[in-house]
């Protein structure tokens, strides 16, 4: 007997308020400014938000490679694991 398990509204409340915020960081890189014509330290200081900026959306899509893994799995649903950390599938 295969049972259809419904995940609570929270669930996906979860789920796409991740995919928001993986996509509200997304634009952070969009609005730095040019560095033409900073100083260097300026020019320091921005190459580091950016940094900041590309690991928080790095962060946010392993949440939501999480979300879509553990969505599965509370599901149990047997799925290729494209998203192992490593060792064999």
């Amino acid at each position: 007997m295969n049972a259809t398990v419904q995940l609570p509204g929270a669930w996906y409340d979860l789920s796409a308020r991740v995919s928001n915020a993986s996509a509200v960081a997304a634009c952070i890189l969009e609005t730095l400014p040019n560095l033409e014509g900073m100083s260097e330290h300026q020019r320091k200081q921005i190459n580091e938000a950016g940094c900041i900026a590309c690991a928080v959306v790095d962060l946010l899509e392993l949440c939501k490679r999480d979300v879509d893994r553990l969505e599965a799995q509370l599901k149990g649903i047997r799925r290729d694991d494209q998203y192992s950390h490593g060792g064999a599938a």
